[in-house]
């Protein structure tokens, strides 16, 4: 390898160390989640999954911590709920859907429900 070929190399390799993909699977082989690390915690979009490898959630970390819009489905692909998290507790309003497959809405201030 030249010199210049060398550096690029471990150039990526540093930035690799800095936001590696993580992936996490079960023992049967499925992924149950996958997204990037900074210093060793979620840091940006992360994918959940369900045990017949369905989306289960989907959104943003920040330093470990939920933040920004998250969507969760069930098994079948359905949204179960949507809505903001603000340093990792639901914010606004939020869509969710009940036990009866009925979407509603509820809100929420730092994680506390908030009357409506």
């Amino acid at each position: 390898m030249h010199a210049a070929e060398l550096q690029i190399e471990e150039l990526r390799n540093e930035l690799l160390k800095w936001r590696p993909q993580r992936v996490d699977i079960r023992e049967s082989g499925a992924v149950v989640a996958s997204g990037d690390m900074v210093n060793g915690q979620r840091h940006g979009n992360w994918s959940e999954f369900h045990h017949n490898g369905s989306t289960k959630a989907l959104g943003r970390y920040v330093e470990g911590v939920r933040w920004g819009e998250w969507k969760t489905f069930e098994e079948s692909g359905q949204l179960l709920t949507q809505g903001l998290y603000l340093d990792g507790k639901r914010h606004g309003l939020w869509w969710i859907r009940s036990a009866d497959g009925q979407l509603g809405q509820g809100s929420f201030e730092f994680g506390e429900p908030k009357d409506q």
